[in-house]
Parts: C-alpha cells; structure tokens; sequence
C-alpha cells in the first residue's frame, strides 16, 4: 500500500494506491457517428433554411415583392398560432370527454 498525503493550509488531499481497491471504470464513450435523430434534425434544419431562402429570393426578384410579403407562404406562416390554438383546444376537449364520458351515445 502507498499513501501520498499533500497538505497546504486548509486542506488535505489523501491517495491510497492499494491492489484491494476497487478497480475504477472508465465511463462509456458516445458513440462515434451521429445519432438518426441528430441526422433527422440537421437535415429538417437544413431543409427549411433552404426553403426560405429560395423562398424568399424567388418573391423578391422574380415576383418583386418587398418587406414581410417576401416570406414564402405568409398567409399560412400567419395562421400557424391560430391553427395551433385550435388543435390544443380540440384535444383538450376529447380528453375531457373520454374522462367524463360525455362524449355520443350509442343507439
């Protein structure tokens, strides 16, 4: 058994090298290559940046639009939050009535 003992004013630091000592583990490694989520995500990323861009230039020089109209899809990019809110509240409904059991009777 071997003990180093290094001291300063305030704190020890105590090493016991022992062949009874638990061997230590490394940690596992990542993997080396990516993930299909990590691929799934960079190429979805890479997708709408895309799509924007070319978007956005095919309105401004081809159909000459300035400010907010160059946005490919405006009207729908807009309707987003509205369309959402509707989802939520049509889930939220058939939860309930699955829970309370008020949905259609049978015949």
């Amino acid at each position: 058994m071997n003990v180093d003992v290094v001291e300063d004013s305030c704190h020890y630091i105590v090493d016991v090298y022992s062949a009874q000592n638990c061997p230590v583990q490394a940690p596992p490694l990542a993997p080396a290559g990516a993930t299909w989520g990590t691929v799934f995500l960079l190429a979805l990323f890479c997708c709408a940046s895309l799509y924007m861009v070319c978007g956005s230039a095919l309105n401004m020089f081809k159909y000459k639009q300035r400010g907010r109209n160059i946005i490919p899809n405006l009207a729908f990019w807009q309707g987003i939050p509205s369309l959402t809110l509707d989802g939520c509240i049509y889930t939220y409904t058939k939860v309930m009535m699955s829970i309370k059991g008020d949905g259609y009777a049978s015949i």
